[in-house]
C-alpha cells in the first residue's frame, strides 16, 4: 500500500457542465418557423448559465502542489482544479503510468471545500480512495483515506492562477435528457484523453443541435508561454473550411440567377487561360468543376512559396501572377483532385460575378447576416486580443510557434478563399445551424441547401467519402457526415454535421501535427452525440 502511494500523483480535474438543456423534440420538417438568430449562446456571461450566480466561495480553481504525510513517510502531489458549474469534475493520473485519466468521483462541495473519491487500479488490486480539501489562509489543507485503513494528510499551496472556466450555451436552464447528459460526459474524457496525447496547446469544442450550440467546452491553453487558458470566445484559423464559405457564395450567386454551375469560367474570369498544360481537346472549366475538385487542375501552383504571402488586400493579385505556375494534371470532368487553387480561381470569379469583390461579398452577404461577428480574413482588434497561440509539433514532440507567426505576420497569398478565415466556435456554431437548414432564407434557401447536400458529385473509389459544391461527405460505420476540416500552418480544425439528427459538431485547435488527429476526433464525437440522440428522438 505504502509503495502504491510512494508515487507522484498528478490529479488533472477537467470542466464539465452542470446545467445543460433538455433537447427539444426535433421538429416536424414540414412545418415552416422563424429560424432563430439569438440563441442562447448571446445569454452566457463569463461561462456562468443566468440564474446560477452563486458559486462556491472561494474559487479553488487553479494549480496546487505540496506534501502528503502517512504512516509511512511523504510524498507530493500535484492537484489542477476547474470548475464544473457549482462544483468540480475530473480525471486523476500519476506519473508513473499506474493511472491514466482516471475518473474522480462523487465530487461534491462539503464545508466550504471539496470531498472526491477515485479507484486506482494497481498492478494487485484496485484502491479505493476518499480525499477531502478545503481551503484555509491561501492553502488546501485535507486528508485522504484508503479503503483499506490507511489515511494521510495533504498541505498544498497554489502554483498558477485559476484554470479555465466552462462556458455553457444552452437554450434553457431546466437539464439535459439524460442520454445527451452521458454523451457530453463521454466527449469530454474523449477530448481529455486526446489531448493528454501530447498536452500541447488546446482544444475548443462544440455542439450543436438545430439552430442551438447546446455545449462549448475549451481544453488546455492558447497560449503556452503565457499560460493564457483556451476558453469558447477563442479565435482559431480554419483553414479549408473556408471553401464551405466560397461554395456557398457560388450557390447564392446561382440561385439570384447571375451564374449557372455548367457556365465556364472563363467567361467572367478570362485569367484563367493562363494556366499551362490545356490540350486542344480540353472544355473550358466550369464552376461546378471548380468547387467539386474536377476542373482538372493541379493542387497548387509550382513555385508555390512565392505565392504563399502577401496581405488579404492583394490576394488576387498573387493569384493572377500564379497561373501561369498551374498546370493542368487531367482533362476537365473527368477525375477527382482536391485543388486548393481551383477554389482561388472559384472566388475569384465569383467576385467579378457578383460585382463585388469576394472578401467584401463573403463578409456583407454571409458573415453579417448569419451573426458572425467574430469571423473574418482579417483580425480586428478584439478577435486579435483573442487568437490562440498557433503551434506545429515537429518530430520530436516540440512545439514550435514560429512558422504560425510568420504565416500572420506574411499573409496567405493567394489562398484565401480556400483557406483564409479566423473564426470561434461560437460563429462557427451558427454557420453549422444553417447548414442543417436553420435558416435565415435570405442566406440561401432550404430547397437550395438539400439540393446541395443531396448531389455529391464524386465519390472515393471505396465510395465511403465524396466531395460536392463545398462540401466533404464521409460515411462512417451507420452514419454519413457531412462537412469539412482545414488545416494551416499551427492550425486544425473540423466542422460536420448530421442532417437526420440535426446534431452538428465544431472541432478547433492551435496545434499543426502532433498525436491529436482533429478529423477523426469530430467524427467520434458526432458519433457519440448522434447515438444519444436517436435514443432521446
Amino acid at each position: 500500500m505504502r509503495k502504491a502511494l510512494a508515487i507522484f500523483i498528478s490529479v488533472l480535474i477537467l470542466v464539465g457542465p452542470s446545467a445543460l438543456a433538455r433537447i427539444q423534440q426535433k421538429p416536424n420538417p414540414n412545418i415552416e418557423r422563424e429560424p432563430s438568430q439569438t440563441s442562447a449562446m448571446d445569454s452566457v456571461e463569463s461561462g456562468w448559465l443566468h440564474g446560477q450566480n452563486v458559486p462556491p466561495a472561494p474559487d479553488l480553481t487553479g494549480t496546487w502542489s505540496g506534501a502528503t504525510r502517512f504512516s509511512g513517510g511523504r510524498d507530493v502531489f500535484t492537484i489542477m482544479l476547474a470548475r464544473r458549474g457549482l462544483s468540480y469534475t475530473g480525471t486523476i493520473t500519476d506519473a508513473a503510468g499506474l493511472m491514466k485519466q482516471v475518473p474522480l468521483e462523487d465530487v461534491r462541495n462539503a464545508g466550504g471545500g471539496l470531498a472526491f473519491s477515485f479507484t486506482a487500479s494497481l498492478s494487485s488490486q484496485d484502491l479505493h480512495f476518499e480525499a477531502t480539501l478545503k481551503p484555509e489562509n491561501g492553502r488546501l489543507i485535507g486528508t485522504w483515506t484508503a479503503e483499506v485503513g490507511d489515511t494521510g494528510s495533504l498541505a498544498m499551496e497554489r502554483k498558477e492562477g485559476p484554470a479555465p472556466l466552462l462556458s455553457v450555451e444552452t437554450p434553457d436552464h431546466n437539464g439535459m435528457a439524460p442520454q445527451l447528459t452521458a454523451a457530453v460526459q463521454q466527449v469530454e474524457f474523449l477530448v481529455a484523453d486526446e489531448l493528454a496525447k501530447d498536452n500541447v496547446g488546446s482544444v475548443t469544442v462544440g455542439i450543436i443541435s438545430g439552430p442551438d450550440l447546446i455545449w462549448a467546452k475549451s481544453f488546455g491553453v492558447a497560449d503556452m508561454e503565457q499560460k493564457i487558458p483556451a476558453t469558447p470566445d477563442t479565435v482559431y484559423r480554419i483553414g479549408s473550411i473556408t471553401k464551405q464559405f466560397t461554395g456557398l457564395m457560388l450557390l447564392q450567386l446561382v440561385e439570384a440567377g447571375k451564374v449557372h454551375l455548367s457556365e465556364p469560367v472563363e467567361k467572367f474570369f478570362p485569367e484563367i487561360n493562363n494556366i499551362q498544360g490545356r490540350q486542344p481537346w480540353f472544355p473550358s472549366p466550369t464552376f461546378i468543376q471548380l468547387a467539386t475538385m474536377t476542373a482538372g487542375l493541379d493542387r497548387e501552383p509550382g513555385g508555390a512559396p512565392t505565392f504563399l504571402v502577401g496581405p488579404v488586400s492583394e490576394w488576387e493579385k498573387v493569384l493572377i501572377a500564379a497561373l501561369p505556375q498551374v498546370k493542368y494534371v487531367s482533362e476537365p470532368d473527368t477525375r477527382y483532385l482536391y485543388s486548393n487553387i481551383s477554389y482561388a480561381v472559384l472566388g475569384a470569379a465569383l467576385g467579378r460575378v457578383a460585382g463585388q469583390p469576394y472578401t467584401e461579398y463573403v463578409r456583407d452577404r454571409i458573415l453579417a447576416p448569419l451573426g458572425m461577428t467574430h469571423t473574418g480574413f482579417e483580425l480586428d482588434a478584439e478577435m486579435g486580443g483573442k487568437l490562440a497561440k498557433g503551434y506545429d509539433v515537429a518530430r520530436d514532440g516540440k512545439a514550435d510557434p514560429e512558422g504560425a507567426a510568420r504565416d500572420h505576420a506574411a499573409g496567405r497569398g493567394y489562398k484565401v478563399p480556400n483557406g483564409g478565415l479566423y473564426t470561434t466556435v461560437k460563429d462557427l456554431a451558427r454557420f453549422v445551424s444553417f447548414q442543417l437548414g436553420e435558416g435565415p432564407d435570405t442566406v440561401l434557401s432550404r430547397k437550395a441547401l438539400v439540393e446541395n447536400t443531396s448531389r455529391p458529385i464524386m465519390a472515393m473509389l471505396d465510395l465511403r467519402a465524396g466531395y460536392g459544391i463545398g462540401f466533404m461527405v464521409n460515411r462512417r460505420r451507420g452514419l454519413v457526415i457531412y462537412g469539412h476540416a482545414g488545416e494551416v500552418a499551427g492550425y486544425n480544425a473540423a466542422a460536420e454535421f448530421d442532417r437526420a439528427t440535426e446534431a452538428g459538431v465544431v472541432v478547433l485547435r492551435n496545434v499543426g501535427g502532433g498525436r491529436l488527429r482533429v478529423g477523426p476526433l469530430a467524427d467520434r464525437i458526432l458519433e457519440t452525440v448522434v447515438a444519444a440522440m436517436r435514443r432521446v428522438i
